[in-house]
């Protein structure tokens, strides 16, 4: 078991199986993480549409270019800014079921993912993406993410650090299946702000060093969600920041 899962709680309610699970397997996203990023990806729920459809997980209409369309919705615990962190990646698979384009999220946005040379990011039939330090908005490039947005990435992961203590404007809270007290989003701000760090700007780890990441149908990551949230925020006063280095004792097992 790894250092995250002892502190925060097990993850093995998460499990699911059969065909569309195995295709979603199969291509799950390659995630290149900052050699010092202290969050790491635990699960992530996906969906899979063969017509256009409003996206169960995200605000986007969800438009097949090819056969189908493979939503993964990835589960962070914390963002460097605040508690709670839901991103997506979208795959849209051909009849031969290769990847014919590759959108992800970046801070509230749909964006293709394509390479310098115009090519999608995909290696042995899945998306390799470079992951934001500390926020995880995906770029198809580590060293474009660095010259064009590196100057406000590090700002968001040394002073801003802990800004939006937890995160209370997604589907979930305003659902009422999580709220927070005034003192229990300081605890956040005050938490993140211990864990602020400087980006390495070295992608050396991918998400299956780190241990990979569960997949599951999106309706059970969301019922596992408030629940998640619920025991993180519960958990803020007992935090001793200095035993709290779990991205480490993760990133070692």
């Amino acid at each position: 078991m790894n250092g995250l899962v002892a502190i925060l709680g097990d993850l093995g309610s998460l499990r699911a199986e059969g065909a569309e699970m195995d295709l979603a397997h199969a291509h799950r996203p390659l995630l290149r993480l900052d050699d010092a990023e202290p969050f790491l990806p635990l699960a992530a729920g996906f969906a899979i549409y063969r017509e256009a459809a409003q996206s169960v997980s995200s605000k986007f209409q969800i438009e097949p270019v090819a056969d189908c369309v493979i939503e993964y919705a990835i589960w962070y615990d914390w963002d460097i800014q605040h508690l709670y962190d839901l991103e997506h990646v979208w795959l849209h698979l051909d009849l031969q079921g290769q990847i014919a384009l590759v959108e992800a999220s970046r801070h509230g946005s749909r964006l293709v993912m394509r390479r310098a040379d115009g090519s999608s990011p995909v290696e042995g039939g899945r998306p390799v993406l470079f992951l934001e330090p500390g926020k995880h908005a995906h770029w198809a490039d580590g060293e474009a993410m660095r010259l064009q947005a590196g100057k406000r990435i590090e700002e968001m992961c040394e002073a801003l650090a802990g800004q939006h203590g937890i995160h209370l404007s997604n589907r979930f809270s305003e659902a009422g299946l999580f709220y927070a007290t005034e003192e229990q989003d300081q605890n956040a701000r005050a938490q993140l702000q211990s864990w602020r760090f400087t980006p390495s700007w070295i992608f050396a780890r991918t998400s299956d060093d780190v241990g990979d990441y569960r997949i599951v149908p999106w309706s059970v990551l969301e019922a596992w969600v408030p629940t998640r949230v619920k025991h993180l925020i519960s958990e803020l006063s007992k935090y001793d920041i200095d035993s709290l280095s779990f991205h480490r004792s993760q990133a070692e097992t």
